[in-house]
């Protein structure tokens, strides 16, 4: 029984974590959040690949993290999540409730560095209405695991709690523009009262008077836009800009 490897693997180690089962499933991140009271990012998800050399290991990650290919290639190779039926044949675990705990086979495991932002989360415990309540550097501890950079940035706009000013280059070929639009609407969704500005015509640096980039009405406007923004946030921008 999964749960009772999960069990059996703290019992060994004397560790007195308790298991927490729930009546309702936990299953997917969205669940196990919403049963726990808990925001996404605290779930630990519990991924499993197999590597190009045929090699299987265990990657945790926060709940809201997405894996980036290049630095997942960067760190392992290739690889490709596994199929659900091998997932239970080598974790011992069902999916929806797979954890780096009582793994029916030896598995290396990693940790994504995004646990970090948490001194606890809540990863599954072998069942899809278990979890337990860890931090993130005990779960490393007991499983051996080792701590990889392998997600994408997790986008915190909608949770800014502070105003933020962006100008942006329309023609800047490092910025894509549907991800300004992109940051533009989550910033909507929150409370902060951020502001993005888009200059059609002016590309990379372009407010960086020393390069052949730059551009006289964009960056001015820029600045004053900049200036006005620091005055109304209580930063008095202006008056020091007047004394210098």
């Amino acid at each position: 029984m999964s749960l009772q490897s999960v069990r059996d693997f703290f019992a060994a180690r004397q560790l007195d974590i308790p298991i927490i089962e729930l009546e309702v499933s936990t299953a997917t991140v969205a669940l196990a959040a919403a049963a726990h009271g808990v925001e996404a990012g605290r779930i630990a998800k519990t991924l499993s690949f197999r590597l190009a050399s045929g090699e299987v290991i265990i990657l945790v990650t926060r709940g809201d993290a997405r894996i980036d290919n290049r630095k997942f290639k960067d760190s392992f190779g290739k690889g490709k999540m596994l199929a659900q039926e091998e997932v239970v044949e080598l974790t011992g675990h069902p999916v929806g409730g797979v954890c780096p705990f009582g793994l029916a086979q030896p598995l290396p495991v990693y940790l994504d560095r995004s646990l970090q932002d948490f001194d606890e989360v809540l990863p599954a415990a072998g069942a899809i209405h278990s979890a337990v309540r860890i931090s993130p550097a005990l779960m490393a501890d007991i499983t051996q695991g080792s701590w990889v950079d392998v997600c994408q940035p997790v986008d915190v706009a909608a949770s800014l709690s502070v105003p933020i000013l962006g100008l942006y280059g329309g023609q800047d070929s490092s910025i894509p523009q549907d991800s300004v639009e992109r940051m533009r609407q989550a910033l909507q969704q929150g409370q902060s009262g951020s502001q993005i500005v888009v200059y059609p015509t002016a590309g990379h640096a372009f407010n960086a008077d020393y390069r052949p980039s730059y551009q006289v009405a964009a960056a001015q406007d820029g600045w004053q836009r900049l200036q006005a923004w620091l005055d109304s946030h209580g930063m008095q921008a202006s008056k020091a800009a007047d004394t210098d």
